[in-house]
């Protein structure tokens, strides 16, 4: 009993350390939006298309759904990529499991997360201020990943005491604490119960991770919280279709199956798809719902759309201090005689003021009116020509100075 007591009290630490991880996470991404590393992550969710692939690759590589999903309610709660686009992510690890599942491969994930905590090292001793400020997300990734490692034992208290069909449905929503819903360790475990047990199990573990990612995201903006809402409504929907269906379930795939090892295989994958799917179709009504039980009305303005007005708020402020910052390296750049770095700064710089007004453009469309939106959209593109228009200086005054330098050495 004793033993029991201090792993739930090691258990509920680690559930903190990770609400903890996913705080410092969002915030380092907020402070990121503008950098390289904000860009580079728009890549990964460019499109649902894109988000759906990494998502399954990032599933395949961790051998589950829960740490690719509290990385996608992230994102989207920095504002870096759209909740659409989170939501995909989500559908896409989700699906990975059904590969990662057949996978004969195991990752540890404490030496991943101590070669995260070594790369911190000569980052924090950078002097670009950018490098710096990445310190908090690289560790928020370790962090979140000894949190994870950390919840293991919470299932060994779980399992071996639940064995009805409906106990062992919540039984799967403790597994997932284990971190290894879809490897292979779950098939091998999930085989030595009655199949239709095994099926309750599996489903349960579904829903498990999807409730893991929707509490961690209260440590997250208003936009993680719709995703994983969305995400978790849609993942229990299918749970609870799949229980009351489970007989005819286990009719289908035990004749589908020569044996219930391959049985209970085919319904994870059979499972981990119909999931996605209902994640990705049901996205839009369920963030609906979400905004009409918990956004309250305040003024007739919602706290979403304040939120996305502070959003705009900022980077307005990120953008003039990008032309004032270029500016100032142009004047530099014309009393210097190596003009190359100073040349590759502004293009850096240059590609912020392009992200930075077509995200401003985004979101002024869902929260202006057609006139409003229309005066915006000028000013934010006078900004990006402004920014044009001195990257265009600087590389004109270091192309004449290559043909003064031409004219010197032929003379």
């Amino acid at each position: 009993m004793t033993e029991i007591i201090i792993t739930i009290i090691k258990a509920a630490g680690a559930a903190g350390i990770l609400l903890c991880s996913i705080k410092l996470l969002t915030d380092g991404l907020r402070k990121a939006n503008d950098s390289r590393t904000g860009n580079a992550l728009r890549l990964f969710a460019a499109n649902k298309s894109i988000a759906v692939f990494m998502g399954i690759v990032l599933s395949i590589l961790m051998q589950s759904s829960l740490a690719p999903s509290l990385i996608a309610v992230a994102i989207t709660g920095a504002g870096i990529i759209a909740p659409a686009n989170a939501i995909a992510m989500i559908a896409g690890s989700v699906a990975g499991e059904s590969i990662a599942a057949l996978s004969s491969f195991t990752v540890s994930l404490i030496p991943a997360s101590s070669v995260l905590g070594v790369i911190t090292i000569p980052l924090l001793f950078s002097k670009k201020s950018r490098r710096r400020e990445s310190v908090s997300l690289v560790l928020a990734i370790a962090i979140m990943l000894i949190s994870i490692t950390l919840l293991q034992p919470a299932q060994k208290i779980a399992l071996p005491n639940l064995q009805s069909i409906l106990l062992s449905f919540f039984s799967g929503i403790l597994s997932v604490l284990s971190f290894s819903r879809s490897a292979i360790s779950s098939v091998l475990a999930a085989m030595e119960t009655p199949v239709l047990q095994a099926i309750a199990e599996i489903t349960g573990s579904a829903l498990g991770t999807m409730l893991i990612v929707f509490a961690a995201s209260f440590a997250s903006a208003e936009n993680g919280r719709r995703t994983a809402f969305s995400s978790v409504t849609a993942t229990a929907i299918i749970s609870f279709l799949f229980i009351l269906l489970i007989k005819p379930f286990e009719n289908l795939i035990l004749s589908m199956a020569e044996r219930e090892e391959s049985a209970l295989t085919l319904f994870m994958i059979i499972q981990s798809f119909v999931t996605a799917i209902a994640i990705a179709v049901l996205s839009k009504p369920l963030q609906n719902v979400y905004d009409r039980l918990f956004t309250k009305k305040e003024d007739g303005e919602s706290l979403n759309a304040k939120e996305t007005l502070t959003s705009i708020n900022n980077n307005e402020t990120r953008l003039a201090a990008i032309i004032t910052e270029m500016f100032a390296e142009l004047s530099a750049l014309f009393s210097e005689e190596n003009t190359k770095e100073r040349i590759a700064l502004l293009r850096e710089e240059k590609s912020y003021t392009d992200n930075l007004a077509v995200n401003l453009i985004a979101s002024r469309s869902s929260s202006l009116s057609g006139e409003e939106l229309g005066n915006a959209v000028r000013k934010t593109e006078s900004a990006r020509d402004i920014a044009s228009a001195i990257l265009s200086l600087a590389l004109l005054e270091e192309k004449r100075r290559e043909q003064h330098v031409a004219i010197s050495d032929e003379e």
